[in-house]
């Protein structure tokens, strides 16, 4: 590769040029899940396809989606049940030994699996 190549970049413009992903259609055509459960799943596949990177707070994905902490589990808890998204939960031990929780990782599956009800 020419030393010119590796200078050259792509540029978006326009609401595209903040980020985007991808809403497969199997999520928005399952009556399963709710109007809310679909738009949740829309605001975390935008920040996908760039590997692993920063993930807004749920605090923020709750401003910015303008909904209540109640609302927004309920509905996040159906795309966990339907496979569509699972969340790993980290922890992390501070310099006194506590173990308080970290960071989640969130996981956009490609093969659904449904999550069977434990009773």
């Amino acid at each position: 590769m020419s030393e010119n190549q590796e200078n050259n970049f792509i540029q978006v413009n326009g609401v595209l040029s903040k980020g985007y992903g991808f809403s497969p259609q199997a999520v928005m055509r399952d009556i399963r899940l709710t109007p809310e459960a679909k738009c949740i799943y829309a605001y975390m596949s935008s920040f996908a396809g760039a590997g692993l990177s920063a993930f807004p707070t749920v605090s923020l994905q709750l401003y910015e989606l303008g909904m209540g902490e109640k609302r927004y589990y309920k509905h996040r808890k159906l795309l966990e049940q339907f496979g569509y998204i699972t969340i790993k939960r980290t922890r992390v031990k501070t310099e006194s030994g506590k173990v308080v929780g970290g960071k989640n990782i969130y996981t956009l599956e490609q093969f659904p699996v449904e999550k069977k009800c434990e009773k």
